[in-house]
């Protein structure tokens, strides 16, 4: 599978469950029976790629982030009032790349694998927060 977006790779994985779970397969015989090992297999991999990806994105994504002073800017100019009242979904990148890798994986790979991958990406983006605080803070 030479599929590299998050998305994509989920939805096949969701795809081939509902192929299995339909139970079509088992009734069809040998020749279903085997095929269902096939599409046990395809999710396996498709289930390794897209943890290969979500690593990747934690990686080159999430932790690389660098807030400009243009992302700061709001944060800053709150930081002066009494007012803690943003725009409707005006936060931080980091947060909402995190967000949307958790949506993403959550139905899509096995429970621990989830819960690792989670706690990697939400440790990141806590530590780039803090320091985005720090950032505000000492403006």
């Amino acid at each position: 599978l030479k599929v590299d977006d998050l998305k994509q790779l989920s939805d096949v994985v969701d795809n081939l469950r509902n192929t299995l779970l339909l139970g079509k397969l088992k009734s069809a015989g040998e020749g279903g029976q085997m095929l269902s090992g096939v599409i046990h297999k395809m999710i396996q991999d498709t289930q390794e790629r897209l943890i290969f990806r979500a690593s990747m994105y934690i990686k080159d994504v999430v932790s690389m982030f660098r807030y400009t002073y243009g992302d700061l800017l709001p944060y800053l100019r709150l930081a002066g009032t009494r007012s803690t009242a943003l725009e409707k979904d005006q936060h931080f990148p980091t947060l909402t790349n995190t967000l949307q890798l958790l949506a993403i994986l959550h139905q899509s790979v096995e429970k621990g694998v989830f819960e690792g991958l989670a706690q990697e990406a939400i440790g990141i983006c806590t530590q780039l927060l803090v320091r985005c605080s720090e950032m505000i803070v000492g403006h």
